[in-house]
């Protein structure tokens, strides 16, 4: 194993879309945006992000774009810019449409004032109505959450919640700039219980420093006990020449390759041990969970949220750094608030990049997804896409390997070859160079 992790740490794509966002092209204009939400067909359920980027502080970690504030004024500033993008889409759209999932990421959503998150839920029902069975979700920083929000999440909806819990050990919560105590998680726990909210989700992560096995261990047997219905287990991804912050991080020990793959191996084991299901490389749930009946059944997808129960065609989403798609292309707004806030106070959409898609892209990506979501594909059902293999040196080394097999045009990734399944959705990549600073590793 250690020759195979060796050959196969290269950094690729995580492929929660495809094409991927770094071929996604720098736009100033937002008439071709505006032109595919004229085309959406609100006979349709659709799914709705909305990016909130605000953090009370910094978790050295974090590959995410948000800002560092103890204030209310910015945060109001950009919820009133938010409410404005809201007026935009509805009036281009031109009729009330159904969303069947909404997901709030950050940042911190839950970081707003309630207030805020009341009126903001009200500004997005006078244009999206949920259908009966919709997942309302909310990603959620047990350390600034108030019972007062949960109060308020019930009240607005919400039926699923995540919590950023990464890892337990007191050492790597000091390490990574995250100090959350057991007892604090099993409070918030009991908030969302008595509220009525029951669909938890917990995010997890090996690979950071001052881990080792009993940290994740301890870890695993914590969040357990705790009993969320869902865990996200990710590979903690390094890349300071996108997160500078992330540098600090280098003063500890940083797990290598091998060490980091023995965690996901001891994390896999004990959750399975424990009753959860493995969907996908990095996702786990509970037998009677969506996620995995989803899975059993066929209907597993994979967005920009990672495994999802979500198979709507179509994505919008609102905030700044969102990334959403039509049926035919992608769009990515501003990362900037300030850029952010003045489009939408000059009645401009704030997008900044976008990417039309071509059939073969289309095709490719319906391979792509298929594959990280059941290991294994025909491509008999692909012959439509020409020169299917991008990269066939992929797929021919992985199976010197035993990690994948292909016979008679079916494709499988073999149990020793699941964790490297991203490697293999190179070989379909038209556009994948392997590049320094561009991807996390796979492992």
């Amino acid at each position: 194993m250690q020759n195979i992790l060796q050959k196969y740490q290269s950094a690729v794509p995580r492929y929660t879309s495809y094409p991927t966002a770094v071929q996604f092209q720098p736009q100033t204009d937002d008439s071709l945006l505006k032109h595919e939400l004229s085309l959406i067909d609100t006979s349709k359920p659709l799914s709705l992000y909305i990016h909130i980027p605000f953090c009370q502080s910094l978790c050295w970690y974090c590959g995410c774009n948000t800002h560092i504030t103890t204030k209310e004024e910015p945060i109001l500033s950009y919820l009133e810019a938010l409410h404005k993008e809201i007026d935009m889409y509805k009036e281009i759209i031109g009729k009330p449409v159904k969303i069947s999932h909404l997901h709030f990421g950050g940042g911190t959503p839950t970081y707003i004032p309630v207030e805020a998150f009341e009126k903001l839920m009200d500004k997005i029902y006078s244009f999206a109505t949920p259908t009966e069975q919709a997942e309302l979700a909310i990603e959620i920083d047990p350390r600034t959450l108030k019972q007062e929000m949960v109060t308020a999440l019930a009240k607005k909806g919400i039926n699923r919640v995540s919590l950023g819990i990464q890892d337990f050990d007191p050492k790597v919560q000091e390490a990574i700039h995250r100090i959350q105590p057991y007892d604090l998680n099993k409070k918030v726990l009991d908030w969302l219980k008595d509220a009525g909210i029951t669909n938890v989700n917990f995010d997890l992560i090996y690979g950071l420093p001052a881990q080792d096995l009993n940290s994740i261990r301890t870890t695993i047997e914590q969040t357990v006990k705790l009993n969320p219905s869902r865990i996200a287990l990710f590979g903690y991804a390094h890349v300071p020449w996108m997160m500078p912050h992330q540098k600090v991080l280098e003063q500890h020990y940083m797990p290598n390759t091998e060490e980091r793959f023995a965690m996901a191996e001891l994390a896999k084991e004990l959750l399975l041990k424990a009753g959860y299901k493995a969907v996908g490389f990095d996702h786990f749930a509970k037998e009677e969970d969506s996620l995995y009946q989803s899975l059993t059944s066929g209907n597993l997808h994979r967005n920009f949220q990672g495994y999802t129960t979500d198979k709507a065609k179509v994505m919008l989403s609102l905030g700044a750094s969102s990334i959403g798609r039509t049926e035919q292309a992608f769009t990515q707004n501003t990362t900037s608030t300030k850029a952010y806030k003045e489009a939408l106070n000059n009645n401009k959409l704030p997008v900044a990049k976008f990417l039309s898609l071509s059939t073969e892209d289309i095709r490719r990506s319906e391979l792509i997804e298929e594959l990280l979501c059941t290991f294994k594909v025909d491509l008999n059902n692909y012959q439509d896409i020409k020169n299917i293999f991008t990269n066939p040196e992929v797929i021919t080394q992985m199976q010197a390997d035993n990690l994948c097999q292909l016979t008679n045009n079916q494709l499988y990734i073999t149990e020793l070859g699941k964790p490297f399944v991203r490697i293999a959705a190179t070989a379909f990549d038209a556009y994948f160079k392997p590049q320094a600073n561009r991807h996390a590793k796979a492992v």
